[in-house]
């Protein structure tokens, strides 16, 4: 546990206190640049031979029996392309039939590499700020309705307000950007791994969070090993 006035000390006095009574800081809390990681992971996989596509849409995948009455997938593209596979893990996160409305936004903000990242740990919703890459970039709040836009700037302000609570130099000034994402939200989409196909094998990573930093990465590669296992028998 924190006291206010070590919550001042280590943000240099840029963070409002006064209203904090303690604050809980996670020592192994951390950040990383999502691109990077991303291009790591990429990196990871072309060494094992993997062949990597972009700009591919999928329009529909479906079982097709083949010769001898072997089964395999056939993905459709938005081009025309067919692709044929004998194996499929989808992993597109909840955003098929979405319900809810996540938002989030940026502030220009010159701080230092080592600032916290912060949590204003209100009892029913939350708020996080994330400091990096000259931008202090803020999520949570309430969640509005899927498909629902004549909100956007009320649930925005409430974000932008509590920016400027916290780091009063922000006091003034606007957002740099400000977005929100339609997702499938419920307190049972825990991230999980589950078959899909009745033949061919399959798998679909499911669950709000699944294609998260640490989730995606965690079931994808246990995904990726049930797979390989099933196709080298």
């Amino acid at each position: 546990m924190w006291t206010p006035n070590r919550v001042t000390e280590v943000t240099n006095g840029r963070l409002s206190t006064q209203s904090v009574v303690a604050a809980l800081w996670l020592p192994n809390e951390g950040r990383v640049q999502p691109l990077t990681l991303l291009a790591h992971l990429a990196q990871q996989a072309r060494t094992e031979g993997v062949l990597i596509a972009g700009n591919a849409r999928v329009d529909a995948y479906q079982e097709i029996q083949g010769k001898m009455e072997a089964y395999h997938w056939q993905i459709s593209l938005a081009n025309g392309t067919v692709i044929t596979a004998r194996g499929l893990i989808r992993a597109v996160g909840p955003t098929a039939q979405p319900d809810q409305r996540i938002y989030a936004l940026a502030f220009a903000a010159d701080l230092p590499r080592n600032f916290p990242l912060f949590w204003d740990a209100s009892p029913y919703t939350y708020t996080d700020f994330r400091p990096g890459n000259g931008r202090l970039t803020v999520s949570g709040g309430r969640y509005g309705k899927a498909g629902v836009t004549q909100r956007d700037a009320s649930y925005h302000k409430r974000l932008a307000d509590a920016a400027r609570h916290w780091l009063p130099e922000l006091d003034g000034k606007e957002p740099s950007y400000a977005w929100g994402v339609d997702l499938a939200v419920s307190a049972h989409m825990i991230p999980t791994i589950r078959t899909i196909g009745d033949t061919a094998p399959g798998y679909a990573i499911d669950g709000l969070g699944a294609l998260g930093v640490l989730p995606g990465m965690v079931l994808g590669r246990r995904a990726g090993e049930n797979m390989a296992g099933m196709l080298l028998r």
